[in-house]
């Protein structure tokens, strides 16, 4: 037995895709994304049991529905299907497949025409991540880790594990960097990038850090001061995860990690709606292992 689903295919740009309103989709993921599959006839290469073009750029899809947000006329979700595998992902955005959001939602009611141009405000459900940029010895992205769909707590191993995860952090990462002034980031290995959650061991905030590919079985020490200082500064994603009020003085934080917590201590200085970091410091254990002599050839203090 089938079941028909309402439905407009339509092209965007350079790109196609299926157009659905929200209601007549399911609203768990996975159930949606099972019935976007055998809409496009994935998993095969040519796609030949569904609408889907057997190529990426016709393989999408647009859901749409009345706007969560008083600012927006409609909430936007575009969906990637991978051709060959069984596979939905929100991972990314579309401006081709978000030119046709404007007609379509016109078309199906969603937004009155006002004349002989009706502007549409569209909310794009797949950007808007809030997130704080901050540089107090390593400059760090801070982001909520259930903003990427995740708890927080999750092993390295499985965030690594998570391409799609991956790749939606390092765009961030490539499109921030040169905001915060450190230019083309492609090849380097800042900033550091931070998932950050509610404290599960009595800390101040539970963290898992990009460094910036693999995941940190810690947190760097100058990335663990770069959170405690977003921690204290209000507005942060930092100090909201943390619930933290701003305050001057001496502070100590607790930074969670996957093996433990770092111990950062500040002094805070509040100067209007400012804050002023005056001091931070932490604690690194150290031991003598050798002392003795190493020989080198003579050559090695050469100038020439």
């Amino acid at each position: 037995m089938l079941r028909a689903i309402p439905s407009t295919l339509m092209r965007g740009g350079t790109s196609k895709a299926l157009y659905f309103h929200a209601r007549d989709l399911p609203q768990a993921a996975p159930a949606r994304d099972r019935v976007l599959l055998a809409a496009m006839g994935s998993p095969d290469p040519r796609q030949i049991d569904g609408v889907g073009g057997a190529h990426p750029l016709t393989s999408k899809v647009a859901i749409i529905g009345p706007a969560t947000r008083a600012d927006a006329d409609v909430d936007y979700l575009f969906l990637q299907v991978v051709v060959d595998k069984a596979e939905v992902s929100d991972s990314q955005n579309c401006g081709n497949i978000l030119a046709g959001v404007g007609p379509w939602a016109i078309e199906n009611g969603l937004v009155r025409v006002t004349g002989a141009a009706t502007p549409v405000r569209i909310h794009m459900l797949n950007t808007g991540i809030e997130v704080t940029c901050i540089d107090n010895g390593m400059p760090v992205v801070l982001m909520r880790a259930a903003d990427l769909g995740k708890r927080g707590d999750e092993s390295p191993e499985e965030l690594e594990a998570d391409p799609a995860l991956k790749s939606r952090i390092e765009r961030l990462r490539l499109t921030v960097g040169p905001m915060m002034n450190l230019g083309d980031v492609a090849r380097k290995t800042v900033p550091k990038m931070c998932l950050v959650s509610s404290a599960r061991h009595g800390g101040t905030i539970h963290t898992r850090t990009f460094i910036p590919h693999r995941v940190h079985e810690a947190i760097g020490v100058l990335g663990a001061v770069s959170v405690a200082t977003a921690c204290v500064v209000p507005g942060s994603v930092a100090a909201q995860v943390a619930g933290l009020s701003p305050r001057a003085g001496q502070q100590r934080l607790e930074i969670e990690h996957p093996t433990g917590f770092f111990t950062v201590e500040m002094d805070v200085a509040l100067e209007g709606a400012e804050v002023a970091i005056k001091r931070s410091a932490l604690l690194r254990t150290a031991r003598k292992l050798m002392r003795g002599e190493v020989f080198v050839p003579g050559s090695a203090w050469s100038d020439v």
